[in-house]
């Protein structure tokens, strides 16, 4: 165990990069070209400079992902093919990894290959010292009204807490009048969890408003459930649509 692992209250801290083949926007969209690697191995590499993650592993159901994932030298563990979610194909791969129940799961989506290490650190630490909670996100504050107005982003509202009230691809909350101090906060494609919650929540049937939104946070928020949203201090670009890739490429040439 390194040092930084050291810290938190907990025995291990595993992250889980769900990914599947067939996008109903992007075909094959994990195995998609940025500069000169396929997405699924700029979100790894992202992944990999956490210094608190005891492993990483790709779940998957794919063998093209499989093939790719081990030629940049991936860890890789076959799910089903019937998952509806990243969630539940996150949470079959920790059973098979025989995780405990009070160490962490990360769950980093594999469209986000811009994730900041240090905003993951800060909600691995926030989850491991909790008692009040079992599920958190992370957030980003922004004032981008073309986002704002964006379906492929997400957006959510927050108690005094920081709790999360509810996730939608709408804007919300609505502006009634213009305001001059603009802001929303956008909701960035990662999640924690500890192991028992995430084997809970992923027994749940599919809810109501989940269906709705096609969004699976909706399901613990529907079932009386609490996420703590963890506000980062960086953004996060995804690659939702075809679009995305260019707007993702030139970031990652300016960071090169």
């Amino acid at each position: 165990m390194n040092e930084s692992s050291k810290k938190f209250p907990v025995k291990k801290v595993f992250c889980i990069i769900p990914a599947r083949y067939g996008s109903k926007r992007v075909q094959g969209k994990p195995l998609r070209k940025i500069l000169d690697k396929p997405l699924i191995e700029w979100v790894w590499e992202s992944a990999s400079k956490v210094s608190s993650f005891t492993d990483i592993f790709i779940a998957t159901d794919s063998e093209e992902i499989i093939a790719s994932a081990k030629k940049f030298g991936g860890k890789i563990i076959r799910t089903s093919t019937v998952h509806k979610s990243g969630t539940d194909r996150v949470a079959e791969a920790a059973r098979k990894l025989n995780i405990s129940g009070k160490d962490i799961v990360v769950n980093i989506q594999s469209d986000e290959p811009m994730i900041q290490p240090s905003s993951v650190e800060n909600l691995i630490s926030s989850l491991s010292k909790s008692k009040s909670f079992n599920m958190a996100t992370l957030i980003y504050s922004s004032s981008k009204i073309e986002e704002f107005q964006n379906s492929n982003v997400i957006k959510v509202v927050v108690d005094s807490d920081d709790f999360a009230l509810y996730f939608s691809r709408s804007p919300i909350p609505h502006y009634r009048e213009k305001h001059k101090n603009f802001m929303f906060l956008k909701h960035l494609g990662i999640y924690g969890y500890k192991m028992d919650f995430l084997q809970k929540i992923t027994t749940l049937p599919v809810s109501s408003l989940e269906e709705k939104e096609k969004l699976e946070q909706l399901r613990v928020l529907e079932n009386g459930c609490k996420i703590k949203v963890i506000r980062s201090a960086f953004d996060s670009e995804s690659v939702n649509i075809e679009e995305d890739f260019k707007v993702v490429e030139k970031l990652l040439q300016n960071r090169r």
